[in-house]
């Protein structure tokens, strides 16, 4: 009985005030590893969501490590992820994969919540080294190919800007949502790598 405690008590911790990495002395690195990893073991979905994401931007960390958690809370429910993960699905070469990853992103459009994810992700990395630009191998065919649509001849010009009202709504006219997830994984992209 007090162990299941236990392990409902680390599910339930709130990481949110926690930064994604700590760099204080050795010591206290040490300490701050060790309670997000039995915060992970113990299926807390923001701690499996974070070690999912250090995972991939860090320099010696597993990329597909990093996809594994990220799935796992993605799938458990941490909008945050299914933002992630469905951008990173959205990656492959795999038609499969990358219809996965749309319904992740129409998903959180439905729930209104595709800019706040965003947001989120970005202030969470904050200013932290990330990988060289290139290191998640991206399927390089746009999801929106249809040349009738108004969003592919604004990306096409450059002219297209990324959708940060709350309620993530586009103002532009017939413009397909493919061409929606294109913009947003470029930014995302931009975001989890550096250029080098």
């Amino acid at each position: 009985m007090h162990a299941s405690k236990d392990n409902y008590m680390w599910q339930q911790i709130s990481l949110e005030k926690f930064p994604l990495h700590s760099w204080s002395c050795k010591e206290k690195v040490r300490v701050f590893d060790t309670f997000m990893q039995s915060c992970k073991e113990c299926g807390n979905i923001e701690a499996l969501y974070r070690k999912g994401l250090e995972e991939i931007i860090r320099y010696e960390g597993s990329i597909e490590k990093g996809i594994k958690d990220l799935n796992m809370a993605a799938k458990k429910g941490h909008l945050e992820a299914k933002y992630v993960y469905g951008l990173i699905l959205l990656c492959s070469y795999d038609d499969d994969l990358r219809k996965e990853g749309v319904e992740y992103m129409q998903f959180l459009r439905n729930v209104k919540c595709v800019v706040s994810c965003r947001n989120k992700v970005v202030n969470l990395l904050g200013n932290l080294w990330r990988k060289p630009y290139g290191t998640l191998v991206r399927n390089p065919s746009p999801l929106g190919s249809k040349r009738q649509c108004n969003g592919w001849n604004m990306k096409k010009c450059r002219s297209w800007k990324i959708v940060n009202n709350k309620d993530d709504d586009d103002n532009i006219k017939n413009s397909c949502e493919n061409c929606r997830w294109d913009v947003e994984l470029d930014f995302l992209y931009d975001v989890l790598f550096h250029h080098v």
